[in-house]
């Protein structure tokens, strides 16, 4: 099936989701700038959610887990003594951080259906007054039900009505 084409419908662009590595060797080079004391668990969530919302699960569950990165900064610390704080602090985030992953690509692909669907519905359709074909946005006459067909999951049945039966017949 053919992407649908939008009229005056301004479709967000699609971000790379390999920025989301950017993102995530910034946030694991500002922790380990500030040290192995001083945290903060909150930076992780921005490249998982960014990485959710453009590259889905397949980019997300690998940046979830970043927090496993803190726990080298622990242990690469003079006196590592809080090594077994850092890794069970570590396991709880990765395990929120994929549940928040899951939970941002379905809403990112559920948005995107909605926007799809929005981009089917919308707009105008230069139809013929007399055979009723649709010009499409290259400019050729197509069958009504061709072109709702290829923008739509819609199939069609074709029958003859009352109406026109009776026009046929007689």
């Amino acid at each position: 099936m053919k992407r649908p084409v939008s009229r005056g419908l301004a479709v967000p662009r699609q971000l790379p989701p390999a920025y989301s590595l950017a993102i995530a060797a910034f946030v694991i080079l500002l922790d380990y700038a500030v040290g192995p004391r001083i945290e903060f668990p909150g930076l992780f969530i921005v490249p998982v959610v960014y990485a959710a919302w453009y590259g889905g699960l397949r980019w997300a569950l690998p940046l979830s887990l970043l927090p496993f990165a803190h726990v080298t900064i622990v242990m690469a610390a003079p006196g590592a003594a809080d090594v077994y704080e850092a890794v069970i602090s570590a396991v709880v985030r990765v395990l929120v951080l994929a549940a928040v992953a899951w939970w941002i690509t379905s809403v990112a692909q559920a948005q995107r259906a909605l926007t799809n669907e929005l981009a089917l519905l919308e707009g105008l359709l230069p139809i013929c007054a007399y055979c009723k074909k649709i010009r499409d946005d290259a400019g050729d006459w197509q069958v009504l039900e061709k072109y709702i067909q290829e923008r739509s999951t819609a199939t069609f049945t074709h029958g003859v009505c009352e109406a026109c039966l009776k026009q046929q017949l007689g």
